[in-house]
C-alpha cells in the first residue's frame, strides 16, 4: 500500500524521456490513443508442476516479462522464498507502472486512495495526485512476442508460467491476446514457448513524463 502511494506521488516530480526499454515487438496500430500512468498492486500465486526455479531466477523471470508488456522498469517484485534452494510455488507480490488508456474511469482509480493510504500519505508528508496531476501522453498498442529476443529469455519451462501470469496478471493490465494461438507445452519437448500479447506502450518518439 505504501509502496503504490509512492509510486503514485513521485509522479507529480520526476520528468524523463520515455525511452526504449520496452520497445519489444512492433506497432499493432499506427493511430495513437491518449494515456496515462496507472500504479497497480497485484498478487500473483504460480504452483509448478513440471519445472524448478531458484527464488532469484523466478523474480528475475517476472520482472523481465512485465518489463516486455510495458511495465516501466522501477516494478517491484517480491516473493517470500523457502528455504530450499528449488522452488516450484510461491506467492508473489506485485507493484508496476503501466500505461492505460486516458478514460474517466481510468482516470477515477488513479488518483482515488482508501482510508490507508490517505493516513499514510499526511504522515508520510507526501502530496496525492489529483485528475489535474496526471500526465497524458500518446500510446500505441504494440505487437509483443515472447518467442523472440533476449529480454524475457523463456525456457521451454516456462509455460506453466506464462499461462498463469496470462490468467492470473495479464488480465488486469492493457493488454489484448493475440489472436495467434499460443504454442506452449509442458513436458517432453526442448520448443520454446511463443505467447504474442498486443500490448499499450508509449509511442515511440515521444517525451512523456516519467511513471512514478
Amino acid at each position: 500500500m505504501v509502496r503504490r502511494l509512492c509510486l503514485a506521488a513521485v509522479a507529480l516530480y520526476c520528468c524523463i524521456a520515455c525511452q526504449g526499454n520496452t520497445t519489444v515487438g512492433d506497432p499493432a496500430t499506427s493511430t495513437p490513443v491518449e494515456a496515462i500512468w496507472s500504479v497497480q498492486e497485484l498478487d500473483f500465486h504460480f504452483q509448478a508442476t513440471h519445472a524448478y526455479y531458484t527464488c532469484g531466477g523466478l523474480t528475475d523471470k517476472i520482472q523481465r516479462i512485465l518489463l516486455a508488456v510495458g511495465a516501466r522498469p522501477n516494478l517491484s517484485v517480491r516473493m517470500h522464498c523457502p528455504a530450499s534452494p528449488l522452488i516450484t510455488s510461491a506467492h508473489v507480490r506485485i507493484v508496476l507502472t503501466t500505461p492505460v488508456r486516458a478514460t474517466a474511469e481510468n482516470v477515477r482509480k488513479a488518483t482515488t486512495f482508501d482510508s490507508r493510504e490517505r493516513l499514510a500519505a499526511r504522515l508520510l508528508k507526501v502530496r496525492l495526485p489529483t485528475a489535474a496531476d496526471l500526465e497524458h501522453f500518446p500510446a500505441e498498442w504494440r505487437d509483443v512476442a515472447f518467442s523472440r529476443g533476449d529480454l524475457v529469455r523463456l525456457e521451454p519451462g516456462d509455460c506453466e508460467l506464462m499461462t498463469q501470469l496470462r490468467e492470473q496478471v495479464f488480465t488486469k493490465l492493457a493488454l489484448r491476446m493475440s489472436e495467434r494461438p499460443p504454442r506452449c507445452a509442458t513436458t517432453g519437448t526442448r520448443i520454446l514457448p511463443d505467447y504474442r500479447v498486443v500490448a499499450l506502450m508509449p509511442a515511440r518518439r515521444t517525451s512523456v513524463a516519467s511513471a512514478p
